[in-house]
C-alpha cells in the first residue's frame, strides 16, 4: 500500500452546488471514471473564478457577532520529487465561523481524483479544522490546524498542517485559502503538495 504523509499548510471547502457530490451525503468509496474526474475538476476551477472575483474583506468589517456557514471546495495536488505524475484529488468542505467567540472550524469529505497512475479513486475518510482563529495574521482573515486521513484502494494519506484564509465580500460573502510551502512524505520520499480551497455563505 502507498502511504502518503503530508505535513501542509492548507485551505479548504466544499461547493454549494458547485459540487457534483452532496456533502450531506459521503460518497461511495472506490474507481471513478474520467468523466467524473473531470466534472469535480471544472467544478472546483468554476467555483473558484467566481469567489475570487469577489474582493477580500475590507479590513476591520468583520462581523463581531452571529454564525455563519460557508460551503465549497478543496483540492490537493501531490508531485513526487522523483518519477513522473501527480496526483490531483478535490473534495467537499464546509466552514463554520463564529464570528463573536472569534472561532472557525473546518470538515472535508469526500475527495476523489486522479492518482499518480492515472487511476480514478474516491477516497474515504476526512480531514478537519477545530481550533481556527478569525482574525489570525490580519483582521479579515483566519488561521488555524488542519488533521486527518484520507484512504484509497493502494494508497493512505495523513495530513496535517496550517490552514490561512481570508474572508471576501464587505458585508462577508465568501472565503478563500491556500497552503504555505507544502510539503510531503510518499513512500518515504520528498514530495511537493499544493492545497487551495474556496467557500460562499
Amino acid at each position: 500500500m502507498t502511504r502518503l504523509i503530508a505535513t501542509v499548510a492548507l485551505s479548504v471547502l466544499a461547493a454549494c452546488g458547485g459540487s457534483p457530490f452532496d456533502f450531506d451525503e459521503p460518497t461511495p468509496f472506490g474507481p471513478i471514471s474520467d468523466d467524473e474526474s473531470a466534472i469535480l475538476s471544472a467544478s472546483f476551477d468554476s467555483l473558484s473564478e467566481d469567489v475570487m472575483a469577489i474582493a477580500p474583506t475590507v479590513p476591520g468589517s468583520v462581523d463581531n457577532a452571529g454564525r455563519a456557514t460557508f460551503s465549497g471546495m478543496a483540492k490537493v495536488v501531490v508531485t513526487p520529487q522523483t518519477g513522473s505524475g501527480s496526483m490531483t484529488l478535490v473534495g467537499d468542505a464546509s466552514l463554520i465561523a463564529n464570528f463573536e467567540s472569534r472561532a472557525i472550524t473546518a470538515n472535508m469529505i469526500n475527495f476523489a481524483g486522479i492518482d499518480m497512475q492515472g487511476a480514478g479513486q474516491r477516497l474515504d475518510g476526512s480531514l478537519s479544522m477545530d481550533n481556527g482563529v478569525i482574525g489570525a495574521g490580519s483582521s479579515n482573515g483566519f488561521a488555524g490546524t488542519f488533521r486527518g486521513t484520507l484512504v484509497a484502494d493502494t494508497y493512505e494519506i495523513q495530513a496535517d498542517g496550517i490552514i490561512d484564509g481570508t474572508f471576501r465580500g464587505t458585508p462577508v460573502a465568501a472565503l478563500s485559502f491556500s497552503g504555505l510551502d507544502d510539503t510531503a512524505l510518499l513512500d518515504g520520499a520528498l514530495a511537493s503538495l499544493r492545497l487551495t480551497g474556496i467557500a460562499e455563505e
